[in-house]
């Protein structure tokens, strides 16, 4: 076979295969560990951050060449293991987890100095009165509102999965 050319059978394999280990998420405790991956990659399709979770469910974050070098000035180390996504206007394109990356930075410095800013911050004021009018609002619609510490790459979330209801954590 040419470089280039297809196998279908070796295609269909790969497309079957893909479709047995997304199957493995039914179960609820791995459904939310699979929704929790997605939720902290914005810079991606959630169906991209899919794809990543199945092939190693241990990416920490990830990106493709462009996107280490020109926002955070990491290169891919030599032998790194690519893991494939969906590309824009093309088939397919390659992205690398933070610990296939190389910069002025350790991986771990990295992600515990905030991949280089602090992708929740929020500037500004909001007054008081007007945020307890938007959550008691919200209320009157049947949303509950909750407040948790959550994971660095997680600064809230709108769901119904865990209550059955609508639920905007904060």
């Amino acid at each position: 076979m040419l470089i280039g050319e297809s196998n279908f059978a070796n295609d269909k394999f790969t497309i079957d295969e893909l479709l047995r280990r997304s199957w493995s998420f039914r179960n609820t405790k791995e459904f939310t560990k699979f929704f929790d991956f997605i939720a902290r990659f914005h810079h991606y399709s959630r169906y991209n951050s899919m794809l990543v979770y199945i092939q190693n469910r241990a990416v920490t974050f990830f990106g493709g060449v462009s996107f280490w070098k020109k926002k955070f000035e990491r290169t891919i180390k030599e032998d790194a293991q690519p893991y494939i996504i969906l590309a824009p206007r093309g088939p397919v394109m390659l992205v690398y987890d933070i610990f296939d990356t190389e910069g002025k930075e350790s991986p771990e410095e990295f992600l515990k100095n905030g991949l280089g800013s602090k992708p929740f911050e929020v500037k500004g004021k909001i007054d008081a009165s007007i945020f307890n009018k938007a959550t008691d609002e919200a209320k009157k619609w049947g949303i509950a509102i909750s407040y948790k510490p959550l994971s660095y790459f997680n600064a809230g979330y709108i769901t119904s999965i865990f209550s059955g209801k609508l639920e905007i954590c904060l």
